[in-house]
């Protein structure tokens, strides 16, 4: 019977640290705010707000530039159009694409859920998707895709940087 006993407590004692292999425990947050998706944390745990009141914000300081193309994107800034050079930049090579700025926006400082119509050659960033809505009438002329596709696309942030 002792060598029985033996056997049932190492196969207990296997079986406890293998189903304990790979466990992750994650808490639900509910907020109690209706417009906020589930599990999003209360917006005051969103982040530092940018003004007392960010729609006056947006407007007073608008968060966009303008660079040449031929430079490399600025980190936590995204296309959203080109133009024909404002700037001295050097001048395009292709002679049917004369579009040499992109007239760029800060996306890091955009809240949870907020979208942006941005040019569809642009990489989605970290935290954001990428929204397949078909309704957008804006346009990105010098973006550069394949013929017959949308210029622009549209994402929306689901997440804050960790």
């Amino acid at each position: 019977m002792r060598p029985s006993v033996h056997a049932f407590g190492a196969a207990t004692l296997v079986l406890t640290l293998l189903a304990g292999c790979g466990t992750t425990v994650r808490p639900h947050i509910t907020t109690g705010e209706p417009d906020l998706p589930f599990g999003s944390p209360p917006r005051d745990r969103l982040g530092p707000p940018l003004a007392p009141d960010r729609e006056e914000a947006r407007d007073a300081n608008p968060m966009v530039d303008q660079v040449c193309r031929v430079h490399s994107m600025r980190s936590g800034w995204i296309a959203t159009r080109y133009a024909e050079s404002t700037l001295n930049c050097p001048k395009s090579t292709d002679p049917e694409d004369p579009y040499t700025t992109a007239i760029i926006e800060r996306y890091t400082q955009k809240q949870i859920g907020e979208t942006m119509v941005v040019c569809a050659d642009q990489p989605v960033p970290r935290d954001w998707v990428r929204e397949y809505n078909r309704d957008v009438s804006a346009t990105c002329p010098g973006a550069r895709v394949s013929e017959g596709s949308s210029t622009v696309m549209v994402i929306r942030r689901v997440s804050r940087a960790r």
